[in-house]
């Protein structure tokens, strides 16, 4: 990490610093959700309150049912930093990384992204959700940049990874 102009800026991608307030919303829910460690209230009313009244319901139903999916029919067990970790998780970072590609429109990185981690048929009906969520998050500026994948090189260690067994 180095300090620029008084703002602390981190090497690699995979870092909270860097994935802006809606990267770092959706990784707060996943973790809270997905560790139980957290208040998932306080997360919550984060979310409803950065997403607004109108659209705030709605974009944490359609994130919710995703992150209900990661606990119970994914591939593998999922990978997830431990809060109050800043660095992120190859599965964290591949979350955050749905969204924006929903919010791209790029519907065949979306798909290919869903397959990662889901089979098929789970796959096509978390594609719906998370362009929902991207759309929701979009429409209250809320935006993620994408980034190209880190090679292993680049990546540093930091903190262990929790895995979340599917049931």
């Amino acid at each position: 990490m180095a300090v620029t102009a008084g703002r602390l800026e981190c090497q690699s991608q995979r870092h909270l610093f860097n994935i802006g307030f809606a990267g770092q919303l959706v990784v707060g829910a996943a973790r809270a959700w997905l560790t139980g460690f957290g208040d998932w209230e306080a997360v919550e009313s984060r979310f409803l309150k950065a997403c607004g009244p109108q659209r705030g319901p709605e974009a944490l139903a359609c994130l919710v049912a995703v992150l209900d999916a990661l606990t119970r029919s994914t591939r593998r067990p999922v990978r997830v930093k431990r809060p109050p970790s800043f660095g992120l998780s190859h599965d964290e970072w591949l979350i955050v990384q749905m969204v924006a590609a929903g919010q791209d429109g790029d519907r065949p990185a979306l798909a290919a992204m869903l397959c990662v981690l889901f089979r098929r048929h789970e796959a096509e009906r978390l594609q719906e959700l998370l362009e929902s969520l991207a759309e929701h998050l979009l429409a209250v500026g809320l935006a993620i940049a994408r980034q190209a994948p880190e090679r292993p090189e680049e990546r540093g260690g930091g903190a262990p990874e929790l895995l979340v067994a599917c049931g």
